[in-house]
């Protein structure tokens, strides 16, 4: 049975408690997009890019209306929002992202279990490896050239 599908609403904040509201399908990889520094505008220019609330929704438009409502909120009901269940402000995402050689998929199997050893990194075989062409970005960018 496939896993059903969640969205998420979440509230980062910076060490000088800056907050920013957003919405995205894939939690994880978002949040670490923002600790990367990857993600251009209002997080990256304030520094925030610690998690410190979030909500789960089955549907996507339930999602989003929350997002909006919350945008919407003066900061001191956001305040009020996340400090019930976090309020010393952790960052509750602090160790996503980092890699531990010697942690395993299951702690039940030992550090020495042939399973989960790394395979070598084997070069691309030819038959797999194509030429990518540059198509430009958008309409404008093709006027440029």
């Amino acid at each position: 049975m496939p896993r059903e599908k969640r969205y998420y609403v979440y509230i980062l904040a910076s060490k000088s408690r800056v907050l920013y509201v957003g919405v995205t399908g894939f939690l994880m990889p978002r949040v670490i997009q923002h600790k990367a520094g990857e993600v251009e505008g209002f997080t990256r220019r304030y520094t925030v890019n610690r998690l410190v609330y979030h909500e789960t929704f089955q549907y996507v438009n339930k999602a989003i209306a929350r997002e909006t409502e919350i945008k919407k909120w003066r900061r001191e009901k956001k305040v009020a929002l996340i400090e019930p269940s976090n309020p010393t402000w952790e960052d509750l995402a602090a160790d996503w992202g980092e890699t531990d050689p010697d942690r395993q998929a299951d702690s039940s199997f030992g550090r020495n279990d042939k399973r989960f050893q790394r395979l070598p990194i084997q070069a691309t075989p030819p038959f797999l490896s194509f030429r990518t062409t540059s198509f430009p970005l958008c309409h404008s960018e093709r006027r440029r050239r």
